[in-house]
């Protein structure tokens, strides 16, 4: 058992292992003020938004040419015809 058999862990084996796993760590840093907390969310967000920038323009590039020699009026209709009123799969 853990050592500390009070409190919201007893009975709890890997008392360490709970406390990382759900973010209950006592954090010796002082806690982040408004600014800070925006900042840091703002730079993951820009991070998360250059990688899927970077995954698209890959996309892109192994993509090109994937409709070389289709008829292009062909494509057109068919995708006017899908997204028509009258099409089984669109609601109206």
């Amino acid at each position: 058992m853990a050592d500390d058999q009070s409190g919201p862990y007893q009975g709890i084996e890997n008392r360490s292992v709970v406390e990382r796993n759900f973010g209950i760590v006592k954090s010796t840093e002082p806690p982040l003020t408004a600014q800070e907390e925006r900042e840091a969310f703002e730079q993951g967000v820009a991070e998360e938004d250059d990688a899927e920038d970077q995954m698209t323009n890959e996309a892109l590039r192994k993509s090109a040419g994937a409709l070389a020699g289709v008829d292009r009026r062909a494509l057109l209709a068919d995708i006017h015809r899908a997204r028509g009123q009258a099409s089984r799969r669109r609601r109206a």
